[in-house]
């Protein structure tokens, strides 16, 4: 008798990631060897931080802009075949850092049917470096850095396993507004700027530097994740449009995004934001994203970087899929 064998269907997940800057949907696939299939996404900039770093509070046209992208990507998910869908909404820097952060997870919540999940910066560090670093030898020392629109979330670990993370204040919105790098910086805004990056980085570089062992210190593969890596591997690459799948794996000098961070902070902002190669909304942004990359990488002495398509959404998946993450939201 011939015995038949059905191998078992994947599980599916999605996280909806409601950031400083972006609202971005991720939509994936995950077998029984844990592989992460990804089957679908959203982007849109949508700026929830907007004058946060200033005031403290969340604007109500920023909240109204991000509340329609919910709903236009909760539509997304809900569509999505895959069922039982295990779906985590979480939000980051912009909704931790507002005193009426109610005024935004109230009607979040009634639009997606769950309470959103506020990340705490450790848990946003770690997801982080899970999604960009998960797939590496269990061997191999890593760096990973993320330059969100609040925060930037630096982590060390060895392959799938996170020793050292930590979050950051300072991001691509928040410190674009607070030293007005936005449209033809003056070089003291920017000398301000690149000083107060290096003030942040002092300590986490430090105990990265006394976590990494001594022989491994020219084997550290750096990892940079987020809209502002991406984007830079778009523009390094001279995409027409975006490619994500372009953008994943691209490896480039630190010098090279020393380069890019000049020419972007020497261009008008209307000739920035017309770009090839950008996702729209990016182009104000990116120069205090780089600017922010760049400090990064010098003070951690890296010499060279991986960009990583797969961050915190990636990351989130795979802990949910592992059962590190509870679900916010089981769609049957």
């Amino acid at each position: 008798m011939t015995m038949c064998h059905t191998k078992p269907a994947p599980a599916h997940f999605a996280c909806l990631d409601i950031g400083t800057n972006s609202v971005l949907l991720l939509m994936a696939a995950v077998d029984e060897a844990g592989t992460i299939t990804e089957e679908g996404e959203g982007y849109q900039t949508t700026r929830l931080g907007q004058g946060v770093d200033q005031t403290g509070r969340l604007r109500p046209e920023a909240v109204a802009r991000t509340l329609e992208a919910v709903e236009m990507f909760m539509s997304q998910a809900m569509a999505y075949p895959g069922r039982p869908l295990r779906l985590a909404v979480v939000s980051t820097s912009a909704a931790r850092d507002a005193v009426n952060g109610n005024d935004f997870t109230a009607p979040c919540r009634r639009i997606c049917g769950c309470e959103p999940t506020i990340l705490t910066g450790g848990d946003e560090a770690l997801a982080t470096y899970i999604g960009a670093a998960g797939d590496l030898p269990d061997s191999q020392p890593a760096v990973t850095l993320d330059i969100g629109g609040g925060s930037t979330e630096v982590a060390f670990g060895a392959g799938s396993t996170c020793l050292f993370r930590t979050s950051l204040n300072m991001g691509c919105v928040r410190f674009g507004e607070r030293f007005s790098l936005f449209d033809l910086p003056s070089p003291e805004a920017i000398q301000a700027a690149r000083q107060a990056v290096r003030d942040e980085l002092a300590t986490p570089v430090k105990e990265i530097g006394a976590a990494i062992h001594p022989a491994d210190t020219g084997n550290i593969h750096y990892l940079a994740s987020g809209g502002t890596a991406t984007s830079f591997a778009s523009l390094a690459q001279s995409l027409p449009t975006y490619d994500k799948t372009r953008a994943h794996g691209f490896h480039a000098e630190t010098a090279r995004a020393r380069a890019m961070t000049a020419r972007l902070l020497a261009m008008p902002l209307a000739d920035r934001a017309r770009l090839p190669g950008l996702r729209k909304g990016r182009g104000k942004v990116l120069s205090t994203g780089m600017l922010i990359l760049q400090e990064c990488l010098e003070a951690l002495a890296a010499p060279s970087f991986h960009v990583s398509a797969r961050g915190l959404r990636f990351g989130i998946i795979r802990q949910m899929a592992e059962g590190r993450f509870t679900p916010s939201l089981v769609i049957q």
